[in-house]
């Protein structure tokens, strides 16, 4: 198996209710009139948000042996181009998440 699969028996629950708190929150439908817009950058989560997962965190490209949340994006921001009340979660039920660019799906 590959090394950031990790087999389901070993997600602990705190780790998959993580998970499934922030999907909840950021996969919800979009506007239509947002996807009109489909090439406009929004700093908005609930526009730029694609899938969430689990795996190991990645740091500088190569993977750790840390269990966190992936949020999966279209387009990966630098904070700084980010309102506050916009930045996505470091932390969550005690897990770090993990923000990955992966596009438009």
């Amino acid at each position: 198996m590959a090394p950031d699969v990790m087999p389901r028996r070993e997600i602990p629950d705190a780790l998959l209710r993580a998970k499934q708190a922030i999907a909840a929150q950021f996969l919800t439908p979009a506007k239509a009139a947002f996807r009109a817009a489909a090439y406009a950058v929004s700093t908005k989560p609930q526009h730029n948000v694609v899938g969430v997962g689990i795996g190991r965190k990645i740091i500088k490209g190569k993977p750790t042996t840390k269990q966190c949340v992936r949020i999966y994006v279209e387009r990966k921001l630098e904070k700084g181009l980010i309102p506050k009340e916009f930045v996505l979660p470091t932390k969550l039920e005690g897990y770090a998440t993990d923000v990955v660019q992966v596009g438009r799906f």
